[in-house]
C-alpha cells in the first residue's frame, strides 16, 4: 500500500468507513515524519477549502427569490390549479438549481484537492528535480498561496513564510511580471514556486522552482547539466545553481519559449 497516495485522498467526511484509509492513518501516527507531512497536507486542504467557500452567492439572489414568491402569492387566486402547481414547481426548481450549483462547486474543490495530492504523490518517484517539476506542471491545477505582480512582494512573502526565495534573477526573468507563488514538499525538501507571466501572453506562464542543493549533490555538475534546454512533457525546461540553491524553469505549455531567459 502506498501510504502517502492513500492519505492524499483523505477527506474528513468520508474516511470513517474506509478501512484502507484508517490503516494509512494508523501508520502515519507511528511515523513522525509521515505524520508531519500528513498534518501539513490537511492544513493546506483546509486553507484551500476555506478560501473557496468564502465566495458567497450574489447578495441580490435571496431578494429576487422572495420577490418571486410574493408575486406568485399575489397571482395564486387568479390562475388555475394547473398553473399554480407549475409556479410552485418553478420555485422548487430554482432552489434545487442553487443547491446543485453549490454542490457542484464543492465537488470541484474536492476533486482539485485530490488531484493536487495525487500529483505530489506521483512526482515522488522522480529523483531528478527537473523531471519531477515538469510532471508537476503537466499534471497539476496549481493554486497559488500568494498573488502579486511585484517581485519584492513575492520575496517578502516567501521570507515571512520561512520559505526559499531568490535574491537576483536572470535578465529574462527580471523583466517579467510575477503572478504569485506557493510552497510545497518534494522528497522531504521544501520547494518554492514563483509564477511569471510569459512574453507569449494569453495566460501562458513561466514556472520557477527553487530548492536547496543537498550535501550529496554536486552543485557545479548540476549547474552544467541543467543549463541547456530540454523538452519534458511537451514543455521547455532549463535551470541553474547559485548560492546553494537549485533553480528550474518550466513553461506552462509548448508555446512558452525559455530561450531568451538567460541563465
Amino acid at each position: 500500500m502506498n501510504i502517502k497516495e492513500t492519505l492524499s485522498a483523505f477527506h474528513p467526511e468520508n474516511h470513517e468507513d474506509d478501512p484502507l484509509m484508517n490503516l494509512a492513518i494508523e501508520e502515519a501516527e507511528k511515523d513522525p515524519e509521515l505524520l508531519r507531512w500528513f498534518t501539513e497536507q490537511l492544513e493546506m486542504d483546509n486553507a484551500i477549502r476555506e478560501t473557496l467557500h468564502a465566495q458567497k452567492p450574489p447578495e441580490e439572489l435571496l431578494g429576487k427569490l422572495l420577490q418571486y414568491q410574493d408575486a406568485a402569492e399575489e397571482k395564486r387566486k387568479l390562475i388555475s390549479p394547473f398553473f399554480r402547481s407549475t409556479l410552485q414547481w418553478g420555485a422548487i426548481a430554482a432552489c434545487l438549481l442553487i443547491t446543485t450549483v453549490f454542490a457542484f462547486k464543492d465537488t470541484i474543490i474536492n476533486n482539485q484537492i485530490l488531484g493536487y495530492h495525487a500529483s505530489l504523490s506521483s512526482i515522488e518517484k522522480h529523483d531528478d528535480f527537473r523531471i519531477a517539476m515538469a510532471e508537476f506542471v503537466d499534471t497539476t491545477i496549481i493554486s497559488l498561496d500568494f498573488l502579486s505582480e511585484g517581485h519584492n512582494e513575492i520575496r517578502q512573502w516567501l521570507k515571512e513564510a520561512n520559505q526559499l526565495s531568490f535574491a537576483t534573477l536572470p535578465d529574462g526573468l527580471e523583466a517579467l511580471d510575477t503572478l504569485g507563488c506557493k510552497s510545497f514538499k518534494w522528497q522531504d525538501q521544501s520547494i518554492s514556486l514563483i509564477c511569471f507571466h510569459s512574453n507569449e501572453g494569453n495566460g501562458r506562464i513561466v514556472h520557477l522552482f527553487i530548492k536547496e542543493v543537498q550535501p550529496t549533490e554536486d552543485a557545479e555538475f548540476l549547474d552544467t547539466q541543467y543549463a541547456s534546454l530540454q523538452t519534458l512533457y511537451g514543455r521547455q525546461t532549463k535551470g541553474w545553481v547559485t548560492n546553494g540553491k537549485h533553480y528550474i524553469l518550466v513553461g506552462s505549455d509548448p508555446d512558452v519559449d525559455l530561450t531568451d531567459i538567460l541563465v
